[in-house]
């Protein structure tokens, strides 16, 4: 609900846009003007539960199809930056220190090389050592700031200590490989069929890993690993959201506890805290796809090899892959 007076003058329709909705508003998220000078929209709870990057589902208003409204209309509001928060009442008291806890500069853990550009060996569960890493992107920019060229060199300068053979790109096309800033290896790669390219959305891997697409998207991703002989190298752009839960499912397979995959997942927030992630994020994605919680499920590795049984066009592919992961070689 929004009192007339909070409003600017001049508006004569407003929309929400938030995590729910994947950002995209419609005559659904529309409000009613009332005659006693209020705004209303109701939904039930579940429509809204969709979180955003706080582990929060995250919103904004918009003004006349175009204008956000500003966290100035509403200051006593919870918010992250201009996104307004919806905070479940026994979170009331603790969620500016849960988002604060999330920005908090963590200690390095390991080599500073690794923190500069989210590049890691992913362990957990029964993979095997130096089978499987994450990273961020070898050559297109991620960051727009004075970091980037240090990241990029020490990417590659990383991937080539990995000794890594195979690549799932999970930002571009094949047509990246014809970028000036690809480097020779990574083309040739692709060439002999090294390189999977398989450019996915941010919505899709957390919000729809029921559907089709998502399925057929994990299926492409277990038939590479089955097929090819590793070390494997995911990537995206940032190495987050795209490359975190992906990486996640793989080591799910493998037999990680949820507190590994959380582990892994959550050092993102020192790559750069303004991109930070909270766990319930990654845990919306895995509850849609397992239909349980992943902290209190009774078995993660079976219930996940039931989610993306349909995937894989034989359960030899899914298997051959997770033998891929877990022996050394």
């Amino acid at each position: 609900m929004i009192e007339e007076a909070d409003l600017p003058p001049g508006v004569t329709k407003i929309q929400v846009a938030g995590s729910f909705n994947y950002w995209k508003p419609s005559e659904f998220w529309t409000l009613r003007r009332e005659n006693v000078g209020r705004w209303i929209l109701d939904l039930p709870p579940g429509r809204v539960e969709a979180p955003g990057n706080s582990g929060y589902p995250e919103y904004q208003f918009l003004l006349n199809d175009s204008v956000i409204m500003g966290a100035n209309f509403f200051p006593d509001e919870p918010r992250i930056g201009n996104n307004f928060l919806i905070i479940p009442s026994q979170d009331s008291k603790v969620w500016l220190d849960r988002i604060r806890d999330l920005t908090r500069p963590k200690p390095l853990e390991g080599n500073e090389q690794n923190w500069l550009c989210n590049c890691w060996e992913v362990r957990g569960g029964q993979l095997a050592p130096h089978r499987l890493f994450r990273s961020s992107h070898p050559f297109l920019t991620a960051l727009p700031d004075e970091r980037e060229s240090s990241r990029i060199k020490t990417v590659n300068e990383l991937w080539n200590a990995y000794r890594v053979t195979d690549i799932i790109n999970l930002a571009d096309g094949e047509a990246v490989i014809f970028d000036k800033t690809c480097p020779k290896p990574y083309a040739m790669a692709a060439r002999d069929g090294h390189v999977l390219f398989l450019p996915l959305e941010y919505q899709l891997v957390y919000y729809h890993t029921r559907g089709n697409l998502f399925q057929s998207a994990v299926g492409k991703i277990l038939t590479f690993i089955a097929q090819t002989r590793g070390p494997w190298m995911v990537h995206c752009r940032l190495g987050i959201d795209r490359t975190g839960v992906i990486v996640a499912l793989l080591q799910a397979l493998a037999g990680a506890t949820w507190q590994e995959i959380i582990k892994d997942y959550s050092r993102t927030a020192v790559f750069n805290p303004m991109e930070y992630r909270h766990p319930d994020l990654l845990a919306y994605c895995f509850k849609r796809l397992i239909a349980q919680h992943p902290e209190t499920s009774p078995d993660l590795v079976h219930a996940m090899k039931n989610s993306l049984a349909r995937s894989v066009a034989h359960q030899e592919i899914l298997n051959q892959a997770i033998t891929n992961l877990t022996q050394p070689v």
